[in-house]
């Protein structure tokens, strides 16, 4: 199922570039079609609602600064073409200049990418947002000329409404330009104490949906009695919270379905459930709750890593307007005094490695396959989970390592309480005073069988 998905959205891809997008929605429904009826006319009535495509090829690049690159009619027809993710930092010769050796001698700087594209009449009145899974460092982006937000970190995703700046008629050309800038100076030194990268690193989705829709991140999905039901042989309670989001001028009645399916098969766990209707004002987004059931639903754990999506459609008068994925398993923990950490109601040792984000050759690039090929070498070598350092994972590693059952620390920043370049400045006096330092128990690779956690 993850395979057909990431093809229909090369294909949704590709028609936006050429123009077909209608062909491309035919093809589509005869893809997703199931054995069952009920199920081929769901899939068929939400066919053309996929709501992510990928949009990482045709980008332009340029190395550096110049006057004018987020202005729509800018000529960029002497730039690098490139597909995402890029780094170019990883691209660069090595060098003592400003740089250190905690990034690898690889320099940063501020790069630009365009991307010209147009947009079929078949979007025109649907909601529009652009999706950067991660940009290193601090990013600008223009649509059609205009600044649209900046974002000053680079490893959280971000996302940006931009419905009102883009045309939709098939015709006319569009433009997205962004700019990413690494400082890297010799005297505050750099933004990480490890290879970050530079550039669009991550993968760019389009989201398109109705008006009225799941808000990002719109599902929360909690199994509070699973110990006490699973154990007892128990249907398994599920509650779900879904933020529906009225971008319309107009309030809205809506009705929320929520099914569960198997991760890979699409077979059946949960049947669809069906909310009471609500009334969502415009321009407000409203939480619906619903209790579903499960009847043994099999548990996540490293040796057995079952996940399940939960599938969330929208109804406005009966039609579904938005359709929704989540990825989740059925798994309870527990950290004792005494014994320390249970999985499933089993002790165990949590076998840890601390990773960076940078694969090897590829640089800062977060390629799903180089994600897998690392865990699967970690879990090989008796790995159970992983500590992200230091900072938020890739969408790619997440899903890997839910898929390999890998347990996941997901840390949010490099520093809480002191600012960058005072823990920098203070690193530099530090190795003045003591020029051989012990190794930290954080280095990459270090094992953390040995930590508390």
């Amino acid at each position: 199922m993850k395979q057909r998905k990431r093809f229909l959205a090369l294909l949704l891809a590709g028609a936006i570039a050429t123009g077909s997008f209608t062909g491309a929605l035919a093809f589509t429904e005869e893809q997703v079609k199931d054995s069952t009826t009920e199920a081929v006319n769901r899939l068929e009535d939400t066919a053309e609602l996929d709501r992510q495509i990928l949009f990482v090829d045709d980008w332009k690049f340029y190395l550096g600064d110049p006057s004018g690159a987020e202005e729509k009619n800018f000529d960029d027809s002497s730039w690098r073409n490139v597909t995402l993710p890029h780094d170019w930092s990883i691209e660069l010769d090595f060098t003592n200049g400003a740089t250190t050796s905690e990034i690898g001698h690889l320099a940063g700087g501020i790069g630009w990418y365009r991307k010209t594209f147009t947009l079929p009449p078949e979007m025109e009145g649907k909601r529009i947002t652009v999706d950067f899974g991660g940009v290193y460092m601090d990013s600008y982006t223009y649509v059609n000329g205009e600044l649209v937000s900046r974002h000053p970190y680079g490893y959280t995703p971000f996302s940006y409404d931009i419905t009102d700046l883009v045309v939709c008629d098939g015709k006319t050309e569009n433009v997205i330009a962004v700019q990413a800038e690494n400082k890297i100076d010799s005297m505050a030194g750099t933004t990480s104490r490890w290879y970050s990268g530079s550039g669009i690193y991550r993968d760019v989705y389009l989201t398109v949906t109705e008006p009225v829709h799941v808000a990002r991140y719109g599902t929360k999905i909690t199994t509070p009695d699973l110990e006490a039901e699973y154990t007892s042989d128990e249907d398994v309670t599920v509650n779900v919270a879904t933020q529906v989001q009225n971008d319309s001028e107009e309030e809205t009645a809506v009705t929320v379905r929520t099914s569960m399916v198997g991760y890979d098969d699409d077979s059946v766990l949960i049947d669809p459930v069906e909310s009471e209707p609500v009334t969502v004002a415009a321009g407000e987004t409203e939480t619906v709750e619903q209790v579903l059931s499960a009847a043994n639903p099999a548990l996540w754990s490293p040796e057995d890593p079952n996940l399940y999506n939960l599938v969330t459609e929208i109804l406005v008068d009966g039609v579904v307007t938005d359709r929704y994925e989540s990825r989740f398993g059925f798994r309870w923990t527990e950290f004792t005094v005494n014994d320390g950490f249970y999985l499933n109601g089993e002790w165990m040792k949590l076998q840890g490695m601390c990773m960076h984000h940078d694969q090897g050759a590829l640089g800062a690039v977060s390629n799903y396959r180089a994600v897998q090929r690392q865990m699967e070498i970690l879990k090989g070598m008796g790995v159970n989970a992983i500590r992200v350092t230091h900072n938020p994972a890739s969408d790619e590693l997440l899903q890997v390592c839910d898929e390999l059952g890998l347990m996941v620390i997901d840390e949010a920043f490099d520093s809480w309480y002191q600012g960058k370049k005072i823990m920098i400045m203070a690193n530099a006096f530090l190795k003045w005073k003591r020029p051989i330092q012990q190794p930290s128990l954080a280095r990459h690779g270090q094992s953390l069988t040995s930590r508390p956690w």
